[in-house]
């Protein structure tokens, strides 16, 4: 459950991870003979810093601005950068799929010589899978993105696709900008008064951004927007409140006979009114009412670890979208706290099943009006 304990540990492994995310870039680098192989990310976790020292330099080469983003979209399979003595290939991931590998695999399966005793041998090795975890740990954005589709579940957590790729001008991107915001609204002082709201944020933005990170119109576009934020009605409602705890981590633990859930995560920000939870949760983007949904998941999480620790079984959520101009807040109530763990303990069996399956066709995908009005990144996997 909650425990400031778990963020002292965080940032001292983040720390860690950072020198030695620079160190092992250093060594690759330095050490690389001919060739060095990079991607993008990997499953299960975020994409390093080292990707943004790498296109920052691709970036300085002005005759390979759009290169990466021509290989993205699909219109060259490969291409040749040169960056001062060496050069970097970029291919596209599609041209590398595991479905050759597969199907030279079963291409040897097939022509194993026949007899009862090597077919035998030849389905423990090319047929085993192991067991089913008996205990699994998923995140609530992996859990949102396995109840929205399984497909999109496979494509972004177990392939470690990303669904919008980075800018390719080393510029910051979405997710980044999301983050840093979070980062000034997990500083800003709870009892700062009206008047001095712009010189603390001005304040802030210099002390947790990188210089010339961040293009200068969209500075003060974030500056407005948080500034707009502090003086609405809902950061008023919980400023005062001396329960009020930010980036508040937790562990939930759900059992049931045939699988056992962990789940972390972090809340922005809560308080505690009359005996029940209030939980905050910021979106620095617009209301995009078909995006509502993949915020349910989330929210019922935070609100289901938070009613146990407290023994309530009511809380309210609001997901406050930041960059709308009038303050746009989606508010909920939750209740029936079982109704909710059964339903996550069923997500999490569903990924037990599957988790050992690599063939894509076995994650199923929903139908193709719903991805084209989620806007979905990976239709291309999916529909021709």
């Amino acid at each position: 459950m909650p425990n400031r304990l778990i963020q002292i540990c965080e940032r001292r492994q983040a720390d860690e991870e950072y020198e030695e995310e620079k160190r092992l870039f250093y060594v690759a680098i330095t050490r690389a003979r001919r060739n060095l192989i990079l991607g993008e990310g990997h499953c299960y976790r975020a994409q390093g810093q080292w990707r943004r020292w790498l296109l920052g330099t691709i970036a300085a080469v002005s005759e390979t601005e759009n290169v990466l983003e021509r290989v993205r979209r699909g219109q060259l399979s490969e291409a040749v950068i040169p960056c001062a003595q060496a050069s970097l290939s970029v291919i596209r991931a599609g041209t590398l799929s595991r479905q050759r590998i597969k199907e030279g695999r079963r291409e040897v399966h097939e022509s194993f010589p026949q007899g009862s005793e090597l077919r035998g041998l030849a389905n423990q090795v090319f047929g085993w899978m192991p067991l089913p975890p008996r205990v699994v740990e998923l995140s609530p954005g992996a859990l949102s993105d396995l109840a929205k589709c399984e497909r999109y579940f496979y494509l972004s957590r177990m392939e470690g696709l990303a669904e919008f790729p980075p800018s390719p001008n080393g510029s910051i991107d979405a997710m980044d900008l999301g983050n840093f915001v979070h980062a000034i609204l997990e500083s800003f002082p709870s009892g700062t008064p009206p008047g001095l709201i712009s010189e603390e944020l001005d304040h802030l933005l210099g002390e947790k951004l990188e210089p010339g990170l961040l293009d200068p119109g969209v500075g003060q576009e974030v500056k407005d927007d948080l500034a707009r934020f502090f003086q609405g009605p809902v950061w008023q409602r919980i400023a005062g409140n001396t329960s009020l705890q930010r980036e508040l981590p937790f562990v939930l633990a759900l059992r049931s006979t045939q699988v056992e859930l962990f789940i972390r995560g972090r809340i922005d920000a809560v308080v505690c009114e009359e005996g029940n939870p209030l939980i905050l949760d910021y979106k620095y983007s617009l209301n995009d009412e078909n995006q509502l949904p993949k915020y349910e998941i989330p929210m019922d999480i935070y609100a289901l670890a938070l009613m146990k620790a407290l023994g309530s079984r009511t809380a309210e959520v609001i997901l406050a979208f930041l960059r709308e101009r009038t303050n746009a807040i989606v508010s909920r109530a939750v209740t029936d706290p079982e109704q909710i763990e059964a339903r996550l303990l069923a997500l999490a069996q569903s990924y037990q099943e599957k988790v050992f399956r690599n063939d894509m066709q076995e994650w199923k995908k929903i139908d193709q009006s719903r991805c084209h009005a989620l806007e979905c990144g990976f239709r291309s996997y999916c529909w021709k």
